[in-house]
């Protein structure tokens, strides 16, 4: 193989990384969007926050396992991101 030959395979194999690590950081992001959508809760009656969290962890533990799951998986995906940085 030549040099050339080897240079564009090496260029090729780049490029491809490029594309998945593109790929992986639109998938995270829609993630976190999703995450974040869990964590909207608007739609309860106007209350504050806490008071609105605990009737959910009351009166439907399914609706609060979702968020509490959402919160802590997004609080962990922004933990890991920042020491990547």
């Amino acid at each position: 193989m030549t040099v050339e030959e080897q240079l564009n395979q090496k260029q090729a194999e780049v490029h491809f990384l490029q594309m998945r690590l593109k790929n992986q950081v639109s998938l995270v992001n829609k993630i976190k969007d999703w995450l974040k959508m869990e964590l909207d809760i608007d739609w309860l009656p106007p209350k504050t926050k806490d008071e609105a969290l605990e009737d959910m962890a009351n009166d439907d533990p399914l609706c609060y396992g979702r968020y509490e799951c959402a919160k802590g998986l997004l609080e962990f995906i922004n933990d890991e991101e920042r020491k990547s940085k």
